[in-house]
């Protein structure tokens, strides 16, 4: 099965809110994750991707994989090695806390 792709400047509104774009990608991925799909979230296109960004579109991950972020069901596609580098961050801190807890 071809995995879903998500393009996140599908989701984006140039005038709104980052993490309102953010949860809107969420829950789009997290629908298809539960539907059982492999979901590549394309960020291409998308500037000032911030790390709330990535904190809300991973936990509506965790939500649907319960609890397993860094599952190879999900898989994110960055436009430049600081889009990589800010997520790789996020992920990191988000399975930090999750231990954690």
């Amino acid at each position: 099965m071809e995995p879903t792709l998500v393009k996140a400047v599908d989701f984006v509104e140039q005038e709104g809110s980052v993490v309102e774009s953010a949860a809107r990608i969420g829950q789009r991925v997290a629908q298809a994750l539960r539907a059982g799909h492999r979901v590549v979230l394309c960020l291409r296109g998308v500037r000032g991707v911030s790390s709330s960004f990535f904190n809300v579109v991973l936990a509506s991950v965790s939500e649907a994989t319960s609890g397993d972020v860094a599952s190879d069901r999900f898989v994110v596609e960055t436009d430049s090695q600081t889009q990589r580098m800010v997520y790789e961050r996020s992920l990191q801190a988000y399975i930090s806390m999750r231990r954690a807890s």
